[in-house]
């Protein structure tokens, strides 16, 4: 699976999930890898930031996993 970051509204990243989430498999009674990790930059200040999954098999839209405000010092 594919997870966007968008920071301020623009693309910052696209991540695969490939981390093993054992809460994620019991929570939903699953299993596979659906934990991500990264790094995007953004300039000194308040940022929003956007998580969006993109789930072949949910066809086309992505799947919100939320925003956050984020200070940069």
């Amino acid at each position: 699976m594919d997870v966007a970051v968008d920071v301020d509204g623009t693309q910052a990243a696209l991540l695969t999930t490939t981390r093993q989430r054992a809460d994620v498999d019991r929570a939903l009674h699953v299993s596979g890898a659906h934990g991500f990790r990264g790094m995007v930059r953004a300039g000194s200040g308040v940022h929003r930031v956007c998580i969006t999954a993109a789930d072949p098999y949910w066809g086309t839209s992505g799947i919100d996993l939320g925003c956050r405000s984020v200070r940069v010092p």
